[in-house]
């Protein structure tokens, strides 16, 4: 359990997904997703990272947003999943846009 521990505190850290992007050929190395998340204690600030990594072409871009959790969810308490999803699919097309500029 202590190697386990000690592997998500400092090599995961706040990742909870990570996508290996492979190349069709399978000749290139592949592209790296990695998503995080933070929420602070008794924060309702949640914010949320989008990395990616392409390292046949030296690239690295990172992008976040941080949004109160009130506005995911309505006056039930229930998640509203359009409002996030239109949030994260932003923060991905934001994402890929820069990659096209350069």
């Amino acid at each position: 359990m202590g190697v386990l521990t000690l592997y998500t505190t400092y090599v995961e850290r706040n990742h909870f997904l990570i996508v290996h992007q492979k190349d069709q050929a399978g000749v290139d190395p592949d592209k790296v997703w990695t998503i995080d998340s933070c929420m602070k204690r008794f924060d309702d600030m949640y914010t949320l990272s989008l990395l990616f990594e392409d390292n046949q072409n030296n690239l690295r871009q990172e992008s976040s947003f941080t949004k109160s959790v009130g506005c995911w969810f309505d006056e039930n308490g229930e998640l509203v999943g359009e409002n996030f999803l239109m949030d994260v699919t932003a923060l991905h097309d934001g994402l890929k846009s820069e990659k096209k500029k350069k």
